[in-house]
């Protein structure tokens, strides 16, 4: 199995070095990829050095220019290599080394069994050695946050020791990442479960930083914060903001309907028999293309197989509302507007439901 290494850094000199050499010093052959923002104090320089001492094939280096640009971008940036690389799988961890380098080689054996493995300080056997109350209240609270908002299949969810299968590494093209810092570990866990991939925990023992600080600001925890929401909240205002669009193009469309129902029998005094299924089917044809160009916003290019399918949602809706209109009209005398305005809204929501679920599921990739 190709492994690839991908190690964050952001003023690391004094971790990088150390935490190469330990890796290296492992019983299994692993690639390194450090990304760099950038850093001030020269570690890119370091990394450089152990290219020399070992292999620039075995260690790689990125360096990213625009300096300081958070953890999760850059490993967005490093699985993004491992895919490119067709590496089997891409462990992700800190270099301050609060994640040793040890527990790789049973992150990478937890992939028999799932698509991701996660280092966890929250499964029996794991331990947190070094930090003071604050630290763990801040995890505490963090941890719960995103477990009660996000609810994923795991424990630690803010864990950043994790390993990426093949099968994982091929989606994260596929991803819409919403910010750069701690709040992309949980935002990737989220939308990969969704796809399907399966999840597994290993116990590890996570120690406190060696040397340096924390690289998170308050400004990278308030933007989390509103991140793991928005993850949740994002979905909602996409389904709201459908809806409103498929009423407003059922009221255009209802509107079409009766006015060319009106047409055909005020004007060209059709039976109604001839006026209801006519005038039907053009407001049907006028609502395919709306909804799939607009509503939806549907890129899928098989018109006419999505045709086919919108034809038998709406042909359910439509048999069924002409055939409870003509009953109304001719055996109960209601008014052939009033009628067809009784039934209207009942097959629009009928229709809105399956046209999501079934012909422009697509769009659930926008999510």
């Amino acid at each position: 199995m190709r492994a690839l290494v991908v190690i964050p850094t952001f003023n690391e000199r004094e971790n990088i070095s150390p935490l190469i050499d330990q890796i290296m010093e492992l019983d299994i052959h692993v690639d390194v990829l450090v990304v760099d923002d950038s850093s001030p104090d020269g570690t890119a320089d370091a990394v450089r050095e152990k290219q020399e001492q070992y292999d620039d094939k075995q260690i790689q280096l990125l360096v990213r220019p625009k300096g300081k640009s958070g953890r999760g971008s850059a490993c967005i940036a490093g699985l993004q290599y491992a895919k490119d690389h067709e590496y089997d799988a891409a462990i992700e961890m800190d270099a301050d080394h609060s994640h040793h380098p040890k527990y790789i080689p049973d992150l990478l054996a937890k992939l028999s069994s799932a698509d991701v493995s996660v280092a966890s300080r929250r499964v029996p056997g794991s331990k947190v050695i070094g930090w003071k109350w604050h630290r763990h209240l801040l995890s505490f609270a963090a941890h719960w946050y995103v477990r009660i908002i996000l609810r994923l299949p795991i424990k630690d969810v803010t864990s950043g020791f994790r390993c990426y299968g093949k099968r994982a590494l091929l989606h994260i093209p596929e991803l819409t990442i919403d910010g750069i810092g701690f709040s992309v570990i949980p935002q990737m866990s989220y939308q990969l479960h969704h796809l399907g991939m399966t999840f597994a925990e290993v116990p590890f023992v996570f120690t406190d930083r060696l040397h340096g600080s924390s690289n998170m600001g308050m400004n990278e925890i308030t933007e989390s914060f509103i991140a793991i929401f928005m993850i949740r909240s994002k979905p909602l205002y996409i389904h709201a903001k459908q809806l409103f669009k498929f009423c407003l193009t059922g009221v255009i469309n209802g509107i079409t309907d009766l006015g060319l129902l009106a047409i055909f029998v005020e004007l060209l005094h059709m039976p109604i028999r001839i006026a209801v299924p006519l005038a039907g089917l053009i407001a049907l044809t006028n609502a395919f293309f709306i909804n799939k160009k607009w509503t939806f916003r549907c890129k899928d290019s098989r018109y006419f197989k999505q045709y086919l399918l919108f034809l038998a949602v709406y042909g359910s809706s439509f048999v069924f509302g002409a055939g409870l209109t003509i009953f109304l009209v001719e055996q109960l005398s209601v008014w052939y507007l009033l009628a067809r305005i009784i039934i209207i809204p009942l097959a629009a929501l009928w229709n809105y439901s399956l046209l999501h679920l079934i012909v422009f599921r697509g769009v659930r990739s926008e999510i």
